[in-house]
């Protein structure tokens, strides 16, 4: 055993308790009651104590087998070097915006969406480089021409690569636009491109749209789902709020709408069955983009 503790970093007590408890491990014993661990043994070991030094449970690894606690580690070391990777690009891509590099900070971009999943992209690379632009902008550190040059570099970039994508099988169509009077669309385009990457049917309208044009034409499109970004420093906490409240009202409850916006903005629903969901980030959004196709699904001739 205490050949088995130097290898795998587990104590003697625990590998006791886990053979207790568990059943993990499960060695031999010798004439004299001696415990004896095969290599496997020790190889399954040495992947549980990775696993849970990431946090992960022994009540959930003790009934892996050992080909699927081999998958997980895999699973979370891609995840790291993906991560890593991302992090890289962001910093690649902040350094080529100072340097005022614009050749350098499009290819970033490109290398991030051919890179990374699409979530990791616009959620570890694009967002962060929103957030940094706009702070750099209110610093005085970014000029207003570039600023809007590095945006409509961005929105070229997705818009390219939202181009290749087409609806799968059974897909939801969705309609993307922004608040009249919001002219900031960068939020929407990063979500219309992962509702387009998942799959689904997403019709982009552009941004600054009254009320009015938003059920014209979610209707006219026959839409599932409407989702807007919504910028309150554009349009003012209370203004977007009573839009978003008569819009809810509008769509009744045949179509949902989504609002993807700071917390600070809550939306009153008029009838408990008015479909309203509001999204602070894009994991969670790319998770109601995964929901959705079970509830609203169609064929892709529709």
């Amino acid at each position: 055993m205490t050949a088995v503790c130097r290898l795998t970093g587990l104590n003697a007590s625990t590998l006791r308790t886990w053979e207790r408890r568990y059943g993990v491990p499960a060695p031999e014993r010798s004439e004299g009651n001696r415990r004896r661990y095969s290599a496997g043994e020790v190889d399954r070991l040495v992947a549980i104590a990775t696993l849970l030094g990431r946090g992960h449970a022994i009540t959930t690894l003790a009934g892996m087998s050992f080909t699927a606690l081999l998958d997980l580690v895999a699973k979370g070391e891609a995840e790291s070097t993906e991560n890593a990777a991302a992090q890289a690009l962001y910093r690649r891509a902040v350094e080529s915006l100072e340097n005022r590099d614009f050749v350098g900070f499009r290819a970033r971009l490109v290398e991030a969406l051919t890179l990374l999943s699409p979530l990791d992209a616009i959620e570890s690379v694009f967002a962060p480089l929103l957030r940094h632009m706009g702070e750099a902008w209110s610093r005085g550190d970014l000029p207003v021409h570039a600023e809007h040059l590095a945006s409509a570099i961005m929105r070229q970039v997705v818009s390219i690569a939202a181009a290749t994508r087409t609806p799968a099988e059974l897909h939801v169509r969705l309609l993307f636009s922004t608040l009249a009077g919001d002219r900031h669309e960068l939020g929407a385009i990063f979500a219309w491109y992962l509702a387009l990457a998942a799959g689904h049917d997403a019709l982009y309208l552009g941004p600054d749209l009254d009320v009015d044009e938003i059920v014209a034409g979610a209707e006219a499109l026959d839409v599932d789902v409407v989702v807007l970004s919504v910028t309150t420093d554009a349009t003012g906490l209370d203004v977007a709020r009573e839009r978003l409240e008569r819009l809810g009202a509008s769509l009744g409850n045949r179509r949902e709408l989504w609002i993807g916006s700071s917390p600070a903005l809550s939306v009153n629903r008029e009838a408990d069955e008015q479909a309203i969901r509001t999204f602070h980030d894009y994991s969670s959004f790319a998770g109601a983009l995964s929901d959705v196709r079970e509830r609203r699904r169609r064929p892709r001739s529709a």
